[in-house]
């Protein structure tokens, strides 16, 4: 092996070369991720309720997301209360075709000003509705 020659300052070494080399397509990897996930457009949830009796609302959640088919997604109901908002019910999921309905008992949510849907979908991040205030359902 010869003895390598001293490099003249600010020349790049062969193995910065082949470190830049290795690590460019990991770069370009990570870099398609998201791209790919916002080609899909900006899922948006929405939450509608209304009183139908004096005990129970009916809610309706939807989620649209341009160019996916299957619109399946968890989300969680949640509650403006003293402390802030904070988790109601958990592990709800919306059907094939971006809908949710259920009955809320006041019972349960009346403890709360407002409620909102919140969802973390894949390659997005969270996404929260719009917040319902309980005067609102029940005027």
């Amino acid at each position: 092996m010869m003895p390598e020659k001293p490099r003249e300052r600010g020349a790049l070494s062969r193995r910065t070369i082949v470190h830049a080399a290795w690590a460019a397509p990991v770069i370009a990897f990570s870099a398609a991720a998201p791209a790919a996930a916002a080609s899909l457009g900006t899922p948006e949830l929405t939450l509608s309720a209304f009183a139908l009796d004096a005990n129970y609302a009916w809610g309706t959640v939807t989620l649209s997301r341009p160019g996916t088919a299957d619109l399946t997604q968890t989300f969680d109901f949640q509650g403006d209360g003293a402390s802030g908002w904070e988790t109601i019910y958990t592990g709800q999921s919306t059907n094939s075709s971006g809908y949710y309905a259920s009955t809320l008992p006041r019972s349960v949510i009346g403890a709360y000003t407002q409620l909102r849907a919140v969802a973390s979908v894949t390659g997005y991040g969270p996404v929260s509705s719009a917040p319902v205030a309980l005067s609102d359902i029940w005027a």
